[in-house]
């Protein structure tokens, strides 16, 4: 029972963390498509694109994933390095 617990729970966590990664690259690409386009004319309306509320949510996506899958290798580092440490005692 225990087993299933644990398991259940990891792909709980692990299911986040896809959903992260997702979210990450599917924004950075709709960024670059909405909010930054290209040649000259995109050059001048960005400074006014970067401010619309579309963009600010892509920005806020884009940083925010990257925080949370860089949270998420410092937990699995973590873990790791606990279980090694565990199995050494």
């Amino acid at each position: 029972m225990l087993f299933i617990e644990l398991l259940n729970l990891f792909m709980n966590i692990f299911g986040i963390y896809i959903l992260w990664i997702i979210i990450h690259y599917n924004a950075s690409r709709l960024y670059v498509y909405f909010c930054v386009p290209d040649g000259f004319y995109g050059f001048l309306i960005s400074p006014l694109l970067v401010q619309t509320p579309h963009c600010r949510v892509l920005r806020f996506m884009i940083f925010n994933g990257a925080n949370n899958i860089k949270i998420f290798w410092g937990f699995l580092i973590s873990f790791i390095i606990n279980s090694l440490k565990i199995k050494n005692k």
